[in-house]
Formats: structure tokens, sequence, C-alpha cells
């Protein structure tokens, strides 16, 4: 969160925990000043790059038009992309959030300027850089203009405190 100050980006942590300190490491990020993106799966509509392969996107318009009919007020739509022109493509399906996988910090910018250009005509998504996003370069990709950056890191290679009660004989 420090990094990142002065910046007008939120830093979320994923699902990625450790089994059974789920509600624990969330509550963690959130009083360490991040913020919790999922609980769990149905927490939001997350559209992974494995569902885009598996239809074409006039389809995948027409399943996000029906979708936002049936869920619950409120529920968000994220689309993973790998690319610029997957970026393009997905913003005319015009989801909430858009997460830009893997991308270094000069492609999430590129990205967020296309961003801006394309929602004169489209709903602007918003945009979330994750993958591959640590301590060293988290402050290149805040200077990007992206709104969110997911980190698992957050909450699954986090260090645990060695707390033991012992007792001595006197």
């Amino acid at each position: 969160v420090t990094q990142i100050q002065g910046y007008n980006v939120k830093l979320l942590d994923t699902r990625k925990t450790i089994p059974g300190l789920r509600a624990l490491e969330k509550y963690a990020v959130k009083i360490g000043g991040g913020f919790n993106h999922r609980f769990c799966l149905d927490d939001m509509v997350l559209i992974k790059e494995n569902h885009l392969k598996l239809i074409d996107l006039i389809k995948t318009k027409e399943v996000i038009k029906r979708l936002k009919k049936r869920l619950p007020r409120g529920m968000k739509i994220e689309i993973e992309v790998k690319s610029l022109e997957e970026l393009r493509q997905v913003i005319e399906i015009e989801p909430d959030i858009i997460m830009l996988d893997n991308m270094t910090p000069r492609q999430v910018k590129m990205a967020v300027k296309l961003r801006n250009y394309l929602s004169k005509i489209y709903h602007p998504a918003k945009l979330e850089a994750s993958g591959n996003i640590n301590m060293r370069n988290i402050r290149f990709y805040a200077q990007s203009g992206v709104d969110f950056i997911s980190l698992g890191t957050l909450t699954k290679d986090i260090k645990s405190l060695d707390v033991s009660l012992e007792i001595v004989d006197n």
C-alpha cells in the first residue's frame, strides 16, 4: 500500500489464500489498507481466458447481455485479457472490470489509454492489472493509471509470525 501511495489505484487481494485462513488473511489485507476483491467464486462473474476460448466474441456478448439481466443487483462482471487486441474486443462487451493478465507496465499504460479513448463509445470498464507484479515493480503499474492492482502474494505468500506458549519450570 505504501508503494502505491499518491496514485489513484486500489490494491486488491485475491482468493488465493491458505486453506482455512481466508477470512483472517482478507481481514489483514483490509486493515493494512488494501481492498478485498472476492471472497468466493459466487461474489462476481469472472470470465477467464479459457472461457473466452470456448465461445466466440459474438456469443460472449449475448451471454453477457443475458447475465446482466439475471444477476443480483450490483454483482459485477469481470473479463480477463492477455493482450491489447483482446482488450479492444472485450471493451465492446462492456464488462464492469477487465483484468489485464501478465501484462508489462508499458502494456498496462497502453491499455489505459485505449480504454480511455474507447470510453467515448463504450461504457468505461475499470482495469485491473494482475500477474507478475511484486514489490520491485508495483509502483510502475500504479503509475500506468490502472484502477486496480491485484496481488495473490498478499495472502498466499505471507511469512507467518511464530507465536508459541511455553511453560517453564521455576
